[in-house]
């Protein structure tokens, strides 16, 4: 059996099951670009980012009958058994859409607002930590930390100028108001 798409074709062992193979080639065709941009930016080489690729979803392939029917604990104390030959299943499970940032440096809380995954502010909203210790931002920024991390602490900090900026534009327009009138 063979999986095929835009950047080549993964050969499959005869003995492999179809059903792990349909899950890895779903998850190559959704992710296999975002992926591969990944290894070009850390190893600056389209072959050896191609070959990097390959070789992350052939582990994939490898390793997912190994975690089927394992059971899992999210962190609010929910016990699911996610792996399973069905890809809505896993991409709901592999939780992508509760990250902010492409490493999962920052999440989403209930609200839908970014909040830290890592560290002393662990599960604190990033405009709370800005607010209360301007500084962080600058340590991040300056840190060792991926761009898409940083992008995503640019623009919660732009969210937080732009609202302060607002706020003082109303109490301007009151002011104005208030000695106009």
């Amino acid at each position: 059996m063979e999986l095929t798409n835009t950047i080549g074709t993964i050969h499959s062992d005869e003995n492999a099951a179809c059903s792990a193979s349909v899950v890895v080639s779903a998850w190559y065709d959704r992710y296999g670009t975002d992926v591969l941009r990944l290894c070009f930016m850390y190893m600056r080489n389209l072959a050896d980012a191609e070959d990097a690729l390959q070789e992350t979803f052939l582990k994939i392939w490898r390793k997912l009958d190994r975690y089927e029917g394992v059971p899992y604990t999210d962190r609010d104390g929910k016990t699911t058994t996610p792996v399973v030959n069905d890809i809505v299943a896993l991409s709901e499970f592999s939780g992508n859409a509760q990250w902010a940032d492409l490493v999962g440096h920052i999440g989403y809380d209930k609200q839908h607002r970014e909040v830290f995954n890592f560290g002393k502010h662990k599960g604190k909203t990033l405009e709370q930590v800005f607010n209360q210790e301007p500084a962080y931002y600058d340590w991040m920024m300056k840190a060792d930390f991926p761009l898409s991390t940083k992008q995503v602490v640019m623009q919660v900090q732009r969210r937080i100028v732009e609202e302060k900026r607002r706020k003082d534009q109303e109490k301007l327009q009151a002011l104005k108001l208030k000695f106009e009138g």
